[in-house]
């Protein structure tokens, strides 16, 4: 009701006005949206539903950040140094990543931290662990489906832990991240199999 209440309120018909009313209007929406996940957290039962309304969400991050490695780091040119600073901020990741690393910003280090990093609540690694751990507590209706998801997800993670760095951050003769782009396909396949 906040959040529809903010929104059907007039903006201001000065341009300048109107772009900083726009961005109140969105942070103030960011945290009414923060508060709810909070209270989700906080006070949902943890039973079935919760781990189901748990594994969408991991589902969502996983994709979108495998969604933004491959605009961020795949698909950017060789100097790529701007594309990564912007993809650290988008992930909220740019303090670990210059506490973690005390370096200028590499494509492999940033690879690791958003992909594989199992120790960062927004990389592609964390996701794929978590939504393990969630689809290991639902009910066992079929043995043979919940087998078959687990494997889907054992393989994601599988993956991501074991394609080497240095194959992940390697550029061909054409400049391309072939090994990257490859991986990401694969894990984008294997979430949309899953959420199906």
């Amino acid at each position: 009701q906040q959040i529809e209440a903010e929104f059907s309120k007039s903006m201001p018909t000065d341009p300048n006005q109107r772009y900083l009313s726009e961005m109140n209007l969105l942070d103030g929406a960011i945290v009414t949206l923060s508060a709810f996940v909070g209270l989700v957290m906080e006070n949902t039962t943890r039973g079935h539903g919760w781990h189901f309304l748990q594994i969408g969400r991991r589902l969502e991050r996983a994709r979108h950040m495998a969604e933004l490695l491959q605009a961020g780091v795949a698909e950017a040119p060789e100097e790529i140094e701007p594309y990564l600073q912007i993809l650290l901020h988008i992930a909220d990741s740019s303090i670990t990543y210059r506490t973690r690393y005390l370096t200028a910003l590499r494509t492999d280090l940033v690879l690791d931290l958003l992909l594989i990093d199992e120790s960062n609540p927004r990389s592609v690694g964390f996701q794929f662990a978590a939504l393990l751990d969630h689809l290991e507590k639902l009910p066992e209706h079929d043995n043979t489906v919940c087998h078959l998801e687990q494997g889907m997800v054992s393989r994601a993670l599988h993956a991501v832990r074991n394609t080497p760095m240095a194959d992940l951050s390697r550029r061909d003769n054409e400049g391309h991240l072939g090994v990257l782009v490859e991986l990401l396909e694969q894990l984008k396949g294997n979430m949309y199999d899953l959420s199906d």
